[in-house]
């Protein structure tokens, strides 16, 4: 009887031995794969944070790009904006100077005309006195012809 309890106390130590040792080889396992594990999710979040780098780099130069190239555009439209004020700027001023030059051109023509119509005035002015005047003495010839007739046959004229 005795030698039941020792074997069963011999029994018990083996599976305890055994217990233990899978026990511990378990720990042993579970640490393991907690480390593989740990490496493996702090590799990924450095390869996540590198890729997050890269891309933020990425979206950083596309921005700068972006920006020159709105620099570029912004630069153009100011010069061709400029450009274009002064053309419109001289075109005011020539047609400025171009509408002096046709009111002075037209305000020449008309003092031309003016003067020519003041000629032609005096000229009808003087037509006009010597027709009245021919015209006064004519009567005065015919009249002053018929009364000298009448009147004792005098020559005006001589």
């Amino acid at each position: 009887m005795f030698l039941l309890p020792k074997i069963n106390n011999k029994i018990q130590q083996a599976f305890s031995h055994i217990f233990f040792f899978r026990f511990v080889r378990l720990e042993n396992t579970i640490e393991n794969k907690r480390k593989e594990h740990e490496g493996e999710r702090k590799r990924a979040k450095e390869e996540s944070e590198r890729a997050m780098i890269e891309q933020a780099d990425q979206y950083k130069q596309k921005l700068i790009v972006e920006y020159q190239r709105f620099e570029t555009m912004d630069e153009q439209y100011k010069a061709l904006k400029k450009s274009y004020s002064k053309k419109l700027e001289d075109m005011e001023r020539q047609k400025g100077a171009e509408v002096k030059k046709n009111r002075e051109e037209h305000e020449r023509k008309l003092e031309e005309k003016e003067r020519e119509v003041g000629r032609g005035g005096k000229q009808l002015h003087r037509m006009l006195f010597f027709f009245f005047t021919v015209l006064y003495f004519c009567s005065e010839t015919s009249l002053g012809g018929s009364e000298g007739e009448e009147g004792g046959g005098e020559d005006p004229h001589g």
